[in-house]
């Protein structure tokens, strides 16, 4: 399935929290309200499996409107309501000569990463596309 036939299923004004990657492979999360969803071409002659989709939604103690665009080859996760996800669970702390040193336990662009969220917040998915 496409990603932007995956939103179709949502209502304007739902409350939603969106966890992605960005083009360097860090995730992100943002609690917003979902306006509408639309098709964004990768390239301007792309072929049909390159879609991914354009966002328009209100974040969070904002007024006014965003467009988010997801690629369709990004790992996407949606969760139902505003959750406030923490991204600790991705981190390891170590104790070396006295210096704590806080590292990633995943490298960027890794798929695992979503696994783990996924692990720690299970309920309340209702989109999930990380296999892309």
């Amino acid at each position: 399935m496409k990603k932007y036939e995956l939103f179709q299923n949502l209502k304007e004004g739902q409350k939603i929290t969106i966890v992605s990657s960005n083009d360097f492979g860090f995730i992100y999360v943002i609690q917003t309200v979902y306006q509408s969803s639309r098709p964004h071409e990768h390239y301007v002659n792309c072929s049909e499996s390159m879609v991914g989709v354009e966002i328009l939604h209100t974040p969070k103690k904002k007024r006014s409107l965003y467009t988010t665009v997801i690629d369709y080859n990004v790992p996407l996760l949606v969760y139902d309501g505003w959750l406030d996800i923490k991204t600790d669970c991705l981190y390891k702390t170590e104790e070396k000569n006295g210096t704590t040193i806080t590292t990633s336990k995943y490298l960027s662009f890794d798929k695992r990463n979503f696994e783990e969220i996924k692990k720690h917040y299970s309920s309340g998915i209702i989109i999930e596309d990380i296999d892309c």
